[in-house]
């Protein structure tokens, strides 16, 4: 088995780039996963394992497995706690051509903190979710805290870019306090795109207007808005339950 003890090795510099460059990821198609769990679930997305001798590893992994100082490790880790051990994954992001004219997706609309985004793609998954669309102003789906916070569940989910001009002729329902209270659905559709907007500004005032349908969930007057990932979890039970 391969040991790395040197803080110029070229792999460690690769990884190091993959966490830190989002251009770079995209160009290698691959970014990087840390933990036991998220190593695990991610499966057979991870082609690289990178840990302290001792480490336990995932059962059933076929792929290269390099040693490293635990310093070293560290020196490169994203997380305060390092467990010492990294995966290597294969990125894919998918494009507009996968978003079937059947099926259940949310759309995000400029989406910017990592953690809402992992959890809304965790969320999204637990509910049946064909795939999660991102636009161009939404945070990047493979930075180290948003894999951090998805969990694993990363791969199990369709991860979609596309611009919400290209899902127009979608069932489109926009997320938003002016539309109708979640409370009078009678009828779950059986296909739909879910829009959610940016956590400070909601959805652009363009695509609320373009949706199908709006729908609001009902708040005491204290409270005028929710946390997007929140929102997202409300509305996705009510419109699949």
């Amino acid at each position: 088995m391969k040991h790395i003890a040197s803080a110029t090795n070229e792999e460690l510099k690769h990884i190091r780039k993959l966490l830190k460059d989002k251009a770079y990821r995209y160009e290698q198609k691959q970014f990087v996963a840390e933990g036991f769990l998220s190593i695990e679930q991610l499966g057979c997305a991870v082609t690289g394992l990178y840990c302290t001798k001792g480490t336990e590893l995932p059962k059933n992994f076929s792929g290269t497995v390099i040693t490293v100082e635990p310093e070293l490790l560290n020196a490169i880790s994203e997380v305060e706690n390092s467990q010492g051990l990294i995966g290597v994954c294969s990125l894919n992001l998918k494009d507009k051509t996968f978003v079937a004219n059947a099926g259940r997706y949310v759309f995000l609309d400029r989406i910017q903190d990592p953690g809402n985004l992992g959890t809304i793609i965790r969320t999204a998954l637990a509910f049946g979710i064909n795939g999660v669309i991102l636009n161009k102003g939404c945070v990047d789906p493979f930075s180290p805290k948003v894999v951090r916070s998805t969990m694993g569940a990363l791969t199990a989910i369709s991860i979609i870019s596309s611009e919400f001009s290209d899902l127009s002729h979608l069932n489109t329902i926009a997320a938003d306090n002016s539309g109708t209270n979640i409370r009078t659905i009678t009828e779950k559709p059986k296909d739909f795109v879910l829009c959610v907007g940016n956590e400070a500004q909601g959805l652009a005032p363009e695509i609320i207007q373009a949706c199908k349908k709006t729908l609001a969930i009902p708040q005491t007057a204290e409270i005028d808005s929710l946390n997007a990932a929140i929102a997202t979890g409300i509305l996705l039970f009510a419109l699949t339950n």
